[in-house]
């Protein structure tokens, strides 16, 4: 199955050099609910219940260490990261300015 084949989307990129955070992914996955069935989207919200998969956990085996998984949600179908996003922040942090004459780093 390559990207085509789970739906994939991303809601934005950056340039070279240029770190991010909070990034949007998209992807179709496998459930452990059953047709119809509603589980708990999370282990801690189902004591004694069943609960999905630990995406986060699976894709974080797989991920670069510098790349991580911190959440996830369904979505309805035809959701796209890049699309249905309502809105983005910008923040720039810059180094502070060296004092005149110093040597830069």
């Amino acid at each position: 199955a390559g990207r085509d084949d789970c739906g994939y989307s991303r809601c934005g990129r950056t340039d070279k050099g240029v770190s991010a955070v909070g990034q949007v992914v998209g992807l179709r996955v496998r459930s452990a609910a059953r047709a119809g069935e509603e589980i708990a989207a999370h282990p801690g919200d189902a004591p004694g219940g069943r609960a999905e998969l630990d995406y986060c956990g699976m894709l974080n085996r797989v991920l670069p260490a510098d790349v991580r998984a911190l959440a996830w949600s369904p979505v309805k179908p035809g959701f796209s990261a890049r699309f249905s996003c309502a809105s983005r922040t910008y923040r720039y942090w810059l180094p502070p300015a060296a004092p005149p004459g110093a040597p830069r780093a």
